[in-house]
């Protein structure tokens, strides 16, 4: 069994090569060993948060904070758990805590630059990833501001990419998409979206396979949604905007059990 030290750089590892499943088998073990290690609790949560199992990753930040309440990481990583489950005023919250728990950490302030942007106040949002910035600039940066205009010129010239590579088809034009700034929970197509999510597709109803189960490939995408802010955030510059929403996009055609099926 590998000792506290190299049990901790392992898991660092696992995470940084998108092995999240690796990583909690790996942690289960070591908490039989250290139950009352702060930071196996930590990264446990994060491999949950990566393998997109969210409510058990909030209790283990929060048992990270039952064991360490003086250290402002794992109410951050709280507060982008709820972020990513819509409960935008419990994340505000959190990440509040946080900062006051530990001005200097950057994550911190990033996500209250997030809460910020996600509620609409652009200005006070800017300056919170400014200060993130400053606290850690090899990690964090300011997303670029980019038009509306541009914008939908790049989305424009993504889906005829796309189109070109057979990953969509004419079925989903431009006009079967709808571009938000933020996602809209009281939307019912977007209920249950994270509200960190880059895009969102919508499948068409019916039509089941053999055994009753529904077909889900991506011949049966009916609509899709598009989030601004949450795409741009991901640019430093605006020259990083065509790649991010090709990324978005096609990652989310990926994500659909028979994906890269040309749309009917």
């Amino acid at each position: 069994m590998l000792d506290r030290d190299e049990l901790i750089e392992h898991l660092e590892y696992l995470l940084n090569e998108g092995e999240p499943e690796r990583a909690w088998n790996l942690c289960r073990r070591g908490l039989r060993r250290y139950p009352r290690d702060p930071d196996l609790w930590l990264f446990l949560g994060d491999s949950l948060v990566d393998s997109r199992r969210l409510v058990d990753a909030d209790k283990a930040f929060r048992k990270a904070v039952e064991l360490r309440p003086d250290w402002g990481i794992p109410l951050a990583k709280q507060a982008e758990v709820q972020l990513m489950e819509g409960n935008l005023e419990r994340a505000v919250r959190l990440a509040e805590e946080a900062h006051e728990l530990d001005r200097s950490l950057a994550h911190a302030s990033y996500l209250k630059g997030i809460c910020l942007e996600l509620a609409g106040q652009e200005d006070g949002s800017a300056f919170w990833y400014h200060r993130a910035h400053r606290l850690q600039p090899e990690q964090y940066f300011v997303p670029a501001r980019i038009s509306q205009q541009r914008f939908t010129a790049e989305f424009v010239d993504v889906l005829d990419g796309l189109r070109q590579q057979g990953i969509i088809g004419d079925g989903l034009d431009q006009g079967s998409w709808t571009v938000l700034d933020r996602v809209d929970p009281d939307n019912p197509d977007l209920a249950g979206v994270s509200l960190l999510s880059f895009c969102h597709l919508v499948k068409k109803p019916g039509s089941r396979r053999r055994g009753g189960r529904v077909r889900r490939d991506a011949a049966w995408v009916e609509r899709g949604y598009l989030f601004r802010r949450n795409n741009i955030r991901e640019c430093r510059t605006p020259d990083d905007l065509n790649m991010q929403l090709y990324v978005a996009i096609s990652d989310e055609f990926e994500s659909i059990p028979g994906g890269r099926t040309v749309v009917a």
